[in-house]
C-alpha cells in the first residue's frame, strides 16, 4: 500500500531589495515567513448592505453578481509572529529583528495590534492584515552591526583598564543597552566576556525611538541606568568616601613646589577651583560645596537647605 503524500505547506516570503554601495549590488534578503492557510473569497457587496459595509462581502447571499469573486490568501500569522505584552512596548507595525543579512527573521508585534489583525481575519477581511506584512511596511532592524559595535567597545574596555593592574579611569560595564556581559576570571587571571542578549531590552529601546517625545523636554532622555549596568572606578573613590570633605585648599604649584596665590577675591573663600562638582571643603566651622557650573562656592547655611553664592 502506498504511503499517502504529504501536502506541501504553500508560503508567502516577504523579500525586499536594497543597493550596497561598497558591492555595487542589489542584495535581496528576507524580512519575513509566512504559511499561507487557507483562502478568503469576497464579493461585490451591495443587496442586503452591512451595518459597516467595506464594499465587499464574504457572503454569496449578498453579492449584487454572486458569479464574480476574487480569492485573497490568509497567512498563518499566529505562528510566524512573537506577540509582545509588555506596558514599556508599543508600536503598530511588525518588528523583524536579523542577525545579519542572510539571518532568518524574527518577527514581533505588539498583543493590540495582533488582536486587531486577528479581528479582521475572523470578520473575513484580510486588506489591512495582507498589507501589514508586505515587505515595505514591515520594520527591519539587523542586529549584527549592534552586537559587533558592543564587542568592539568591550575590547577597548579590557585592554585600556579592567585587565590592566590599574584602578584609575577603570570602568566595568555588565549590561549594553540589551547585551550583558557575564564577565567570568579566565586564564591567566583576566577577564573574559560570554555575552548573552535579551531581544525584550532591545525592543523597549525600538519602541521608545519611534514614540512620540514626552512633552516635558526633561523627560526626553532615557537615564543611563536604564540603558545599561556598569560601575566605574577611580584613585579618589578608592582614598576616601565620596561625602568625605576635604581639607585641601589648594592643589596647584608653581615649578618650584610653592603654591601661588590666586587672584584677589577669586574662589572665595577656599582660594582655588574645586576639583569636581560636588566636592566639599570644610573651612572656619562651614561645609562649602563646588558649584561646576557658576564655577564658585557654596555655602550650605543650615537644614532649611538654603544655600548662598559667594563670588
Amino acid at each position: 500500500m502506498a504511503e499517502p503524500r504529504l501536502k506541501k505547506i504553500k508560503r508567502f516570503r516577504s523579500i525586499r531589495e536594497r543597493f550596497s554601495q561598497n558591492d555595487e549590488v542589489v542584495i535581496k534578503e528576507s524580512v519575513g515567513d509566512f504559511d499561507i492557510k487557507g483562502l478568503i473569497r469576497l464579493y461585490r457587496d451591495s443587496l442586503i448592505p452591512e451595518e459597516k459595509s467595506v464594499g465587499t462581502t464574504w457572503d454569496s447571499r449578498r453579492a449584487k453578481y454572486p458569479q464574480i469573486s476574487i480569492d485573497f490568501d490568509k497567512y498563518d500569522i499566529e505562528s510566524s509572529i512573537t506577540v509582545i505584552d509588555n506596558p514599556d512596548i508599543n508600536f503598530d507595525f511588525i518588528l523583524s529583528l536579523k542577525d545579519g543579512t542572510e539571518g532568518i527573521p524574527d518577527l514581533y508585534a505588539t498583543k493590540k495590534l495582533m488582536d486587531i489583525l486577528a479581528d479582521d481575519y475572523y470578520n473575513q477581511k484580510p486588506f489591512a492584515v495582507n498589507s501589514v506584512i508586505q515587505k515595505e511596511n514591515i520594520v527591519v532592524v539587523d542586529i549584527k552591526p549592534l552586537k559587533e559595535k558592543v564587542e568592539a567597545l568591550r575590547a577597548k574596555e579590557l585592554s585600556i583598564n579592567l585587565n590592566r593592574n590599574e584602578i584609575a579611569g577603570q570602568v566595568e560595564v555588565r549590561k549594553n543597552v540589551f547585551v550583558y556581559s557575564n564577565y567570568q576570571v579566565g586564564s591567566g587571571g583576566v577577564l573574559e566576556a560570554t555575552p548573552t542578549y535579551d531581544i525584550i531590552e532591545l525592543i523597549k529601546y525600538i519602541s521608545w525611538v519611534v514614540t512620540k517625545p514626552a512633552a516635558n523636554y526633561d523627560d526626553r532622555l532615557i537615564p543611563s541606568d536604564v540603558l545599561g549596568d556598569y560601575d566605574g572606578y577611580s584613585e579618589e573613590e578608592e582614598s576616601a568616601p565620596a561625602d568625605s570633605p576635604s581639607e585641601q585648599t589648594d592643589t596647584q604649584t608653581t615649578d618650584t613646589g610653592d603654591t601661588p596665590s590666586p587672584p584677589p577675591g577669586q574662589y572665595t573663600p577656599i582660594g582655588r577651583m574645586g576639583l569636581g562638582a560636588g566636592e566639599t571643603v570644610f573651612k572656619d566651622g562651614d561645609y562649602w560645596e563646588w558649584d561646576a557650573e557658576f564655577k564658585t562656592w557654596i555655602l550650605d547655611r543650615g537644614a532649611n537647605g538654603r544655600r548662598d553664592y559667594i563670588d
